[in-house]
């Protein structure tokens, strides 16, 4: 079932298989721009979706595959804010994730936010060893 219908208001778009510490929440709200893309510097996770950014910070290309973009400047975080005119313009019928209708949005990368998708065991146990404890230490994890 689409649910485009069923929202009426602005929203953040987040994925389910994510930590990450509150100020990738509040980055996007204290932005006045209503659509934006949180993106992050490298995380070395294995996993990552690598962002193409145009000059003016607008999303041109993303892939997991670096060697198909003309350069990587950051890494998609999984976290954005979607205004309810864009959503309504998005053609959901046309790509087969989400992440591909989101060109031309604009981008704000932050470098040194603490996140982790947790899709694996492997991404578990680098959450378990390596993300909360960080999270832990700036007092975001109880």
């Amino acid at each position: 079932m689409n649910l485009k219908q069923e929202i009426n208001d602005d929203f953040l778009l987040l994925e389910s298989d994510l930590l990450f510490e509150s100020s990738a929440i509040f980055t996007l709200l204290q932005d006045e721009r209503k659509d934006l893309i949180l993106a992050s510097d490298f995380t070395q996770s294995g996993d990552e979706v690598y962002l193409e950014i145009n000059k003016d910070s607008t999303l041109n290309n993303l892939s997991k595959d670096k060697t198909k973009l003309e350069h990587c400047d950051a890494e998609l975080v999984g976290i954005s804010k979607i205004s309810l005119e864009t959503l309504h313009n998005l053609d959901f019928t046309s790509a087969l994730e989400y992440e591909y209708l989101l060109k031309n949005i604009p981008v704000k990368k932050v470098d040194s936010l603490i996140w982790c998708e947790i899709d694996c065991k492997e991404h578990l146990d680098r959450a378990v060893h390596s993300i909360i404890p960080k999270l832990q230490a700036k007092g975001e994890w109880v």
